[in-house]
């Protein structure tokens, strides 16, 4: 009797170490409550030594523009220079090409837009562009 009342303690005890973790884990997953954007930038292949590519480096998203704080939306800490709606209603972002052109190395990169919601949430998503000379 004495040798089953201890191996239930000592399952009691596991089961209350594995709530405590549960706890832990469920608790830091709360915290991070960035939100998952889909993004695509446009052109997809950026030739630095070319004029034709034109002015904007343009990324469109999943995110509706409506949701978005367009103050707070950066492209690997670019600051985005227009923002609009596509007939979807989501947010298109527009960065200077040129100023990409000056800091993207061959043979690509992968970009990042970041931002935040109208209620705060920060937002995340990432693309990748091929770099031509």
């Amino acid at each position: 009797m004495k040798t089953n009342l201890v191996q239930f303690h000592v399952v009691q005890r596991a089961l209350a170490a594995l709530a405590a973790l549960a706890l832990t884990t469920a608790a830091a997953n709360a915290t991070d409550d960035t939100l998952p954007v889909n993004i695509t930038c446009s052109p997809s292949a950026i030739k630095l030594a070319s004029v034709a590519s034109g002015d904007w480096l343009t990324v469109h998203t999943d995110l509706p523009f409506a949701s978005a704080d367009r103050l707070s939306i950066y492209l690997d800490g670019i600051p985005v220079e227009y923002v609009k709606s596509d007939n979807r209603g989501f947010l298109v972002a527009k960065f200077s090409l040129a100023v990409f052109k000056g800091i993207l190395q061959p043979p690509g990169a992968e970009l990042t837009l970041t931002g935040l919601t109208v209620t705060g949430q920060p937002f995340v998503g990432t693309d990748s562009v091929r770099v031509m000379k």
